[in-house]
Order: structure tokens, then C-alpha cells, then sequence
């Protein structure tokens, strides 16, 4: 053909036999090319088009290839020495689901019943993902993204539960089992979400998020099992209290189901059992615990174990070993008032004259004295 023409610039030949599926004609040249249906078939006949060279170009205001419901695959080499290859698979129970780049991802619909509900879903590089409605019936998975990574599963074995809108971006053997919706994984090693939307699991090995609306970041073999809770690094905590948060340490415990606001940051075997809106901030072997009566607002800072038994609004601080005994009561081993020299006063009119507030304590020659006047 002389000069080089865009398809949709040739003019129209007539007579087209059945068997032509296409048929150029250069102007001005006698020559027909004409392009049969055995010649875009390989020896099974399926349709492609092989030997291609150079640069092909798809162009136009839209470009639709219809598959009737079967695999879509644009392949082929890619960079200037070889190597590389470009794979788009649309599932073929559904062709918004896509699969890119063929390293055994797979999306796979189960039973029959599961097909309207598994859409927009898409596999972006990596190896080994599934998205997976297994044999249960009536489970919906729609527009969630797995991108880079290894061996990340969405997938249960409940019927009826939804995963609508979820994240993984890099990792190892990531998985969400019910109803995971909006929730989001980066990084990390074999974490995975149980139950509960809107959750995030950031880094670290092993975590595991039973509830909604909690994060895991960093860490190892931490567990959060209510809502709106947290664990930020550590090793082997468990959280079960609403609005909770664990922060550091390692082997730290609060089991208060239904109750709120209760937290330990840092140290080591810290407990927490029945509280609501209680602290432990380091030390070790701490163990605030209510039985069977809810222990309300009391902490403990540093020290070792210490234990708050049932005791509201109490507070221990530092020491080995010490125990309340009521409520709104504070332990404090060894108290030392550090600028007590500038505290000797000889009465309350003196102490009062010299800055010291109602229930302050000074002293009067080393007596120790509270203002009360």
C-alpha cells in the first residue's frame, strides 16, 4: 500500500464476501487486502492476532472490546531488552472485575447466587490474591483494591456478609473475613480482620481486629475485640473495651466488654478486668480489677504490682506491691516534698501569708502542719 492510511480513513469496498472480516483497499492501488476469519484464529480456534510488529495504536472517542463473558488478556513485552509483561484478565462471570498481571490472583464467584453481588473489584500486581465467595451463598464484595503484596485473601465462611470498599496495599498474607467494608490494610506480615468495617491495620505481624471502627498499628500478636479502640506497637496485648487504647509494653490485658475509656500505656503484664475510664502507665505486674463491681476513673503509675481492688477514683503511685483498700484513696510509698525548706511557717496566718493554699501542707519546725484556715 503506498503511504501509510488509519483504518477509518479507507474507503468502503464493495462486495464483501460472508467469510471476509476485513477488507483494505489502498486508493489509487488495485490491490485488495482482505483479512479472513482463519486468519485471526489459532489452532483451536480462538480468536487473535498474532506476528504483530512496531508500535499498535488504539484510537478513537471509544474503544469497547465485547467478550460475551469471557477472559479479557492484553499482553506483551515491554522496555528496550525484553522482559516484562502487561496482563488485564476480567473475570468471566463478570467483566468489571480485573485481575492485572497474571501471578495467581484469582476472583472466584462460588455459588451462582453470589454473581450479582461481586463487582468492580480489582487485583493490581502482587501474587497470590483472592478475593473468594467459596461455596456460601449471598455474600457481596464490590469495588475493593489488593495492590502489590503476597498471598492477601478476601474471602468467608458465613453467608450473607458484605466487604464493600477495602484497601490492601503491599504486605504478606493479609485477610478479611466478615464484613470489612471501608477497612484498609498497608505493609505488614499475616494480619487480619475477623469481623467489622472501617478498620485499619498498619505494619506489624500477626494482629488481629475483631470489631469496628479500631486500628492496629506496628506490633506483634495484639488483638482488639470492641469498637472505636486502639493498639499502637507492643507485643501480645488484648484489648476488648470500647473506645480503649493500648499503647507500647508487652503482654498488656484489658477485658471490660461494654464498658468504656480504659487504657495502658507502656510497661509489662499490666491487667485491667470490669473497668471503666481507667489508667495504667508503666511499671509491671499492675492489675486494676473490679469482679463484680465496676471500678470507675482510678490509676496506677509506675511502680510494680500494684493492685486496685473494685476501688473508684483511687490511685497508686509508684511503690511494690501496695493495695487499696477503699474508694478515693492514693498510695504513695516514701512521699518526699522536695522544697519543704520553703515551707516552715509558724501557724496558718504565717503559712496563709506565705502563699500556701487551704489544705496545703507545711510545716512548723518539722512539724508537719495542713492549712485549714
Amino acid at each position: 500500500m503506498a503511504g501509510n492510511k488509519k483504518i477509518f480513513d479507507l474507503p468502503l469496498r464493495t462486495g464483501v464476501t460472508a467469510d471476509d472480516r476485513l477488507a483494505i483497499v489502498d486508493s489509487g492501488n488495485t490491490t485488495t487486502y482482505s483479512v479472513k476469519l482463519s486468519d485471526l484464529q489459532d489452532g483451536t480456534g480462538v480468536n487473535t492476532l498474532e506476528s504483530l510488529t512496531g508500535n499498535i495504536t488504539f484510537s478513537g472517542t471509544n474503544i469497547d472490546i465485547s467478550t460475551n463473558g469471557q477472559t479479557i488478556v492484553l499482553s506483551g513485552s515491554t522496555g528496550g531488552g525484553g522482559g516484562g509483561t502487561s496482563y488485564f484478565s476480567a473475570t468471566t462471570e463478570n467483566t468489571s472485575n480485573i485481575i492485572q498481571k497474571d501471578n495467581g490472583s484469582s476472583i472466584n464467584f462460588g455459588d451462582s447466587s453470589n454473581y450479582p453481588g461481586i463487582n468492580n473489584n480489582f487485583i493490581l500486581g502482587g501474587t497470590g490474591h483472592t478475593i473468594d465467595a467459596e461455596t456460601y451463598t449471598n455474600n457481596n464484595y464490590n469495588n475493593n483494591f489488593i495492590a502489590g503484596g503476597d498471598g492477601h485473601l478476601i474471602g468467608t465462611n458465613n453467608n450473607n456478609t458484605t466487604t464493600d470498599n477495602a484497601v490492601m496495599v503491599g504486605g504478606y498474607s493479609h485477610f478479611i473475613d466478615r464484613a470489612g467494608s471501608n477497612s484498609a490494610f498497608v505493609g505488614g506480615y499475616n494480619n487480619q480482620l475477623n469481623y467489622g468495617g472501617s478498620n485499619f491495620l498498619g505494619g506489624g505481624e500477626s494482629n488481629t481486629i475483631a470489631q469496628g471502627n479500631s486500628a492496629i498499628v506496628g506490633g506483634l500478636n495484639n488483638f482488639i475485640g470492641s469498637s472505636y479502640s486502639g493498639i499502637i506497637a507492643g507485643e501480645s496485648h488484648y484489648s476488648r473495651t470500647t473506645c480503649g487504647f493500648i499503647g507500647g509494653g508487652y503482654d498488656h490485658y484489658i477485658n471490660s466488654y461494654n464498658l468504656r475509656g480504659s487504657a495502658i500505656v507502656g510497661g509489662d503484664v499490666n491487667y485491667m478486668n470490669n473497668t471503666q475510664k481507667c489508667f495504667i502507665g508503666g511499671g509491671s505486674n499492675h492489675d486494676i480489677n473490679g469482679g463484680g463491681t465496676i471500678t470507675y476513673d482510678s490509676a496506677i503509675i509506675g511502680g510494680d504490682l500494684g493492685f486496685i481492688s473494685g476501688h473508684s477514683r483511687s490511685v497508686i503511685l509508684g511503690g511494690s506491691g501496695l493495695t487499696t483498700s477503699y474508694d478515693e484513696e492514693v498510695l504513695v510509698p516514701n512521699l518526699t516534698i522536695a522544697n519543704y525548706s520553703s515551707l516552715n511557717f509558724s501557724g496558718d496566718t504565717a503559712a496563709a501569708a506565705g502563699g500556701v493554699v487551704l489544705g496545703q501542707v507545711y510545716h512548723d519546725n518539722g512539724a508537719l502542719r495542713i492549712r485549714i484556715t
